[in-house]
């Protein structure tokens, strides 16, 4: 098979050492926080407290708030069409 020559070398769809260097970041964080938690007991009760909070705020309430239903400012009249531009 005959190869051409290509002076321009093929660019990769994903720069690796980007997504390396994010994932990295990302796992640290994580592990930093994960030792901080095994390591202070009272940030193992903050978080137990923050997902309770969130989640009893996911649930919806049984009984909804009475709603205000607006009232027009004055009587509504009906109007009539003329006529003359529909001919």
């Amino acid at each position: 098979m005959l190869r051409l020559y290509n002076p321009r070398p093929r660019q990769p769809l994903v720069d690796w050492t980007w997504t390396v260097r994010i994932l990295s970041a990302y796992s640290l964080a994580v592990f930093a926080l994960v030792w901080l938690a095994m390591i202070n007991p009272k940030i193992s009760v903050w978080i137990s407290e923050g997902a309770e909070a969130e989640l009893a705020m996911a649930v919806s309430p049984d009984v909804a708030p009475e709603t205000q239903i607006a009232q027009p400012f004055a009587p509504m009249r009906a109007t009539q069409v003329v006529e003359r531009f529909y001919k």
